[in-house]
C-alpha cells in the first residue's frame, strides 16, 4: 500500500480485539506481543497506536521490516506451527462439549494441522458420542468407574498428541475470537509456556458469576501481559520439548483434581524457561451455579493449596508459604485480607460487580481458608508419619 492510503487491518489488544483504520499508515500489524510495521511508516503508526491506546509501551514491542515482502514473510512466519494438538478431559459434557470442540476446530491457523483430543474421565452419558461426532479423537482414561482425575486426562492426552505446542483447554471453557492464533503468537515471540485469559460468559447466574470473580481475578483479560510464576491449566499452551522434560501434572491424591500443574510448572521454570500470560487468547468459562457448587469449589481448590505451593514454589507470594504453620494459623484474618486481595483485583481495573457480591465472597473465602487448613493438617501430618522428612522438591526450593 502506498502511503497516504488508508490501511485497514485488524488490532489486538491486551484489552481486547478492535478494528482501526490508521490514515496514512501503510503496511502494518500488531499482533498479541509485538507490532510489525514497514520502516518508512514507523513513526506515523507508533503515534496512531499511541493515540488510540492501541500500543502500549512496556508490553508490546515494534519490529520494523524494510519491505512489504519482508512483512508477508514475517507475518507468514511468525504462525508457523505445522500441527498444533488441543488436549480436553471431561466428565459428562455431553450438553457443551460438541460446541468446544467446533469453536476450537474453527480457529485451525491457515497452513497447520489442528488435532483436538478429548480424554473421557469416565462420563456416564453420551460425552464420548457427542465429542466423536463434532470432530475430535476421543480417548477414554483407564481409571476405573470414578473418574476425577483430570491431571492424568490431562498427562494421558499429551503422550498422545503429535502437534507442538501442546495445548490443555477445559471441557467447559469455550474459546473466544481468535484465541489459538493469540496462543500461537505468544509462542512464536519465544514463550515457553503461554497462559491464557480466563473470560466472563454472558447469562451466567449471580452464584457462578461470583465463582468466576473468586476464582479469576489473576487471569482475566484485562489484565497485563507478562512473566508469571503459575498459570492454572484449564486455558494454558506449552511447547512440546519442555512439557516432556517435566514430570507431567501431578495425578496422584489428592493433587490430581486440584493444583496439579504446579510441580511441573516449578520444574520449567527450574530449567530456564517462562511462563507468560497472554490476555488475548481468552476462553470463556461457564462457572457452575449454586452455593454448593462455590462453597465445594473453593475448598477443594484449597485442600491442596499447602502441600502444591510449598513444595513447588510455583505461585505468587511464595514466601508465605515457607511457614505452613504459621499461615494456618492465621487463616481466619486472611479471609478478610484475601477477600480485599480480591476486590482490589477487580476494582483496579475498572469491574465493580463484585461489591454487590461481597457477602458471597467472603462466603467463598471461609470455604477457602477452611479447606486450606484440613488439607495443610493433614498434609504435615503425613510427613511426619513419614520420618519428618521434607519432600525433596522442597528442600530444594527452601535453599
Amino acid at each position: 500500500m502506498a502511503g497516504g492510503e488508508h490501511a485497514e487491518h485488524v488490532c489486538f489488544c491486551w484489552l481486547g480485539s478492535s478494528r482501526y483504520t490508521a490514515p496514512g499508515a501503510g503496511v502494518y500489524a500488531f499482533s498479541h506481543t509485538s507490532v510489525l510495521i514497514c520502516l518508512q511508516h514507523y513513526t506515523a503508526v507508533r503515534q496512531y497506536l499511541l493515540e488510540k491506546s492501541a500500543f502500549h509501551p512496556g508490553i508490546g514491542q515494534f519490529t520494523l521490516v524494510n519491505t512489504e515482502e519482508q512483512f508477508s514473510h514475517r507475518m507468514k512466519s511468525a504462525y508457523s506451527f505445522p500441527r498444533v494438538s488441543v488436549v480436553i478431559p471431561a466428565l459428562n459434557e455431553e450438553s457443551s462439549i460438541a460446541n468446544v470442540v467446533h469453536s476450537v476446530i474453527e480457529q485451525c491457523p491457515e497452513g497447520s494441522e489442528l488435532e483436538v483430543i478429548i480424554v473421557d474421565d469416565g462420563s456416564n452419558d453420551r460425552t464420548v458420542e457427542e465429542a466423536e461426532r463434532a470432530g475430535a479423537t476421543v480417548l477414554r482414561l483407564d481409571n476405573g468407574a470414578r473418574g476425577r482425575n483430570p491431571a492424568a486426562a490431562r498427562n494421558r492426552g499429551a503422550r498422545a498428541a503429535a502437534g507442538d505446542p501442546i495445548v490443555f483447554l477445559d471441557a467447559d471453557c469455550v474459546p473466544g475470537y481468535d484465541w489459538l492464533q493469540a496462543l500461537l503468537g505468544a509462542h512464536s515471540n519465544g514463550a515457553t509456556v503461554v497462559g491464557g485469559a480466563i473470560g466472563l460468559p454472558s447469562r451466567l447466574t449471580f452464584t457462578a458469576r461470583c465463582d468466576y470473580y473468586c476464582s479469576w481475578y489473576l487471569i482475566h483479560p484485562r489484565r497485563r501481559a507478562g512473566i508469571v510464576p503459575h498459570h492454572p491449566p484449564p486455558n494454558l499452551s506449552v511447547r512440546r520439548r519442555a512439557y516432556f522434560a517435566t514430570s507431567g501434572f501431578s495425578e496422584s491424591a489428592p493433587l490430581g483434581y486440584t493444583n496439579e500443574e504446579r510441580h511441573w510448572q516449578s520444574e520449567v521454570r527450574a530449567a530456564g524457561w517462562t511462563i507468560y500470560f497472554e490476555p488475548g487468547a481468552v476462553a470463556y468459562h461457564h462457572n457452575r451455579p449454586g452455593l454448593r457448587n462455590l462453597v465445594v469449589r473453593n475448598y477443594r481448590w484449597a485442600y491442596t493449596a499447602i502441600e502444591s505451593k510449598s513444595r513447588s514454589g510455583s505461585t505468587r507470594f511464595a514466601w508465605v508459604y515457607r511457614c505452613p504453620r504459621l499461615l494456618m494459623t492465621c487463616a481466619l484474618p486472611l479471609c478478610f485480607v484475601h477477600t480485599g486481595y480480591i476486590l482490589g483485583c477487580w476494582l483496579r481495573v475498572g469491574v465493580y460487580e463484585p461489591l454487590i457480591m461481597l457477602p458471597l465472597i467472603i462466603a467463598s473465602r471461609v470455604a477457602y481458608m477452611t479447606g486450606m487448613v484440613v488439607g495443610g493438617v493433614r498434609w504435615l501430618r503425613r510427613l511426619k508419619s513419614s520420618c519428618g522428612q521434607v519432600p525433596e522438591d522442597h528442600r530444594e526450593w527452601s535453599k
